[in-house]
């Protein structure tokens, strides 16, 4: 039903551009139960809004209440995983099943040789599946999530914004052996790439991210993104310049 709905709305009811901030599962949408459920002919009817379909197909489920409002999102990690799926073959053109094939090995591979170079191109090669559209619309969170979605379809347990005593850590992803943590910086000019690394690494010691109670090799990674806006607007600069890790 959702695909379907897609198919025929991509880009004339539902914007690639919208499709981003759902990357982001832990969005919450305000609604209410009239918009949840509109009096409607079929799915090809142009008034059936995008939130009615995701919480008629089973997608969204009601979070939280606060009359006369409803607050909607994903309800349970498989339901994320198989949403993510859907989200990101309309933004990439891939499946999930070829994304994973595309990146689990090297992936897996970078991680368990510590080679963060390899690592960093990888990642690079993840933002390139994305079109322009979607990727031009890109805010600070829309990268961390990017990651976080690709993570979890390759089989690693991922969560953001984890909570400390000393402050919260933008992405988080483990296997059996090893916790990452992650902390972003996007900047907009690659001629500061090294200071906005040494302040991602700095906030890293200093709120302690690599304190964590676990039997796993805990590895701390500062990561900066330019996501540079040029003049010619069809030829934006989105790479990851660098990705270290944190001793």
């Amino acid at each position: 039903l959702l695909v379907n709905y897609l198919n025929t709305f991509i880009d004339k009811k539902v914007k690639k551009t919208e499709l981003v901030d759902y990357l982001n599962l832990e969005f919450i949408k305000r609604t209410n139960i009239a918009a949840l459920s509109p009096t409607i002919t079929s799915i090809e009817d142009e008034n059936f809004p995008f939130f009615a379909i995701l919480y008629q197909a089973g997608y969204f489920t009601i979070k939280d209440t606060d009359a006369p409002d409803l607050m909607v999102g994903i309800p349970n990690l498989e339901v994320k995983e198989a949403f993510a799926d859907i989200v990101l073959e309309k933004l990439t053109n891939k499946d999930g099943t070829a994304l994973r094939e595309s990146y689990k090995q090297t992936i897996r591979r970078a991680l368990n040789s510590k080679d963060f170079k390899a690592l960093k191109e990888e990642f690079n090669k993840i933002l390139n599946e994305f079109s322009y559209e979607s990727v031009i619309s890109f805010k600070e969170y829309a990268f961390r999530d990017v990651y976080k979605v690709m993570l979890q379809l390759l089989g690693y347990n991922t969560y953001t914004e984890y909570q400390t005593a000393l402050g919260r850590s933008d992405l988080c992803f483990e296997d059996d052996r090893r916790l990452y943590i992650c902390e972003f910086k996007v900047i907009g000019r690659a001629d500061n790439v090294q200071e906005k690394l040494a302040k991602a690494k700095e906030q890293i010691r200093e709120k302690r991210y690599g304190l964590r109670i676990t039997d796993k090799e805990v590895i701390t990674l500062a990561i900066v993104i330019i996501n540079e806006n040029k003049d010619d607007t069809h030829n934006p600069m989105r790479e990851v310049a660098a990705i270290e890790e944190v001793i």
